[in-house]
């Protein structure tokens, strides 16, 4: 859908609600959060900042305010959860602190800065925790027990909360929408050193070895060559893995790992995936040789409580091949033979 058709609101609930939202994703939303309040304040001058547009509403500076002073209890919140056992966390009531502490005489800089400030510092510290750190619990006065990434989705959620109301006071005062440009998440990099050497004899004839090795940011080196389909032996070396493989590889695996993910939240089991993927060379318009077409062909054995029907099997497949980062980032065919 364009950003057009989009409020600022609604495009940044979509982008904060995703099904497969890693830790990292929620960190990246977190720190994001005082960005998305800068967006939605654009071209508010003071006075439109502390006016109250709408009878028994705060301002937008109030509002400002208020999200900055609960990440001071929130960051609390998240820290004494690192550092303690199960500690009881007390609920609060929001509606004085405006009134009492004169939010409209502060400067909303200051206030956005605060919550940079804040945000930053305990991202840093989330990062630095192991997995299970995140399902550490704290009891809540008034809602009971909370997991730390449930605090930290909180946080994020307590920004898209109000975002709304800011809006309401830009159309009462007669002012433009915010700007509906979506926020950009800082996707990793995939990384692969390739290294060859060359061995002669000839290279300008051809007469040299292809075999080269793959190295990944986890230390796996592997023995690559060019397959012996392009280049006869001896220059290319059978039993290494060769780029058009691995591409087939690559879909199979991508494919494989969403569908995984998409069965278990459909309430399915999965015990064993085999997929015997074959993918199909030919030349296209301009002669040029091409992967035209990866088939994949996976078994699956399903554990207690059995699998899908047929309909539902080909619905997972379906929207696997969707949601597929690598089925995504190449333009060939790829088709799960029934």
């Amino acid at each position: 859908m364009p950003t057009s058709d989009l409020t600022f609101t609604k495009m940044l609930m979509l982008y904060a609600v995703d099904p497969q939202s890693t830790t990292e994703d929620l960190l990246q939303a977190y720190e994001q959060s005082p960005q998305w309040i800068r967006q939605a304040i654009a071209g508010m001058d003071h006075a439109n900042l502390t006016a109250r547009p709408i009878a028994g509403m705060w301002s937008t500076l109030e509002v400002v305010c208020h999200l900055a002073d609960t990440d001071i209890y929130f960051v609390d919140r998240i820290e004494r959860t690192l550092a303690h056992q199960n500690p009881l966390l007390m609920g609060v009531d929001e509606r004085p602190y405006a009134e009492r502490l004169q939010f409209q005489l502060h400067e909303i800089e200051e206030e956005l800065r605060l919550m940079e400030a804040l945000r930053g510092r305990t991202a840093k510290i989330l990062r630095r925790q192991n997995p299970e750190a995140w399902q550490r619990t704290a009891v809540h006065s008034e809602r009971g027990k909370v997991t730390l990434r449930q605090m930290v989705e909180g946080s994020v959620g307590h920004v898209l909360h109000h975002l709304p109301f800011i809006e309401q006071k830009r159309a009462a005062l007669g002012l433009s929408p915010a700007s509906a440009v979506a926020p950009q998440k800082a996707w990793p990099e995939f990384k692969a050193h390739v290294s060859w050497t060359n061995q002669g004899p000839d290279f300008a004839r051809g007469k040299y070895p292809r075999r080269h090795t793959w190295t990944f940011d986890g230390g796996l080196t592997l023995a690559a060559s060019a397959s012996p389909h392009v280049v006869p032996a001896p220059w290319s070396v059978e039993e290494a893995i060769d780029p058009e493989e691995a591409l087939v590889a690559a879909a199979a695996s991508c494919h494989m790992l969403t569908f995984l993910w998409l069965a278990a939240k459909a309430g399915f089991t999965v015990e064993r995936y085999d997929d015997a993927a074959i993918g199909t060379m030919e030349k296209n318009a301009s002669r040029q040789a091409y992967i035209s077409q990866i088939t994949l062909h996976p078994t699956i054995i399903w554990g207690p409580g059995g699998g899908p029907d047929a309909a539902q099997l080909a619905a997972l497949h379906e929207t696997a091949h969707q949601q597929c980062f690598i089925a995504n980032s190449i333009r060939c065919k790829i088709v799960i033979a029934r």
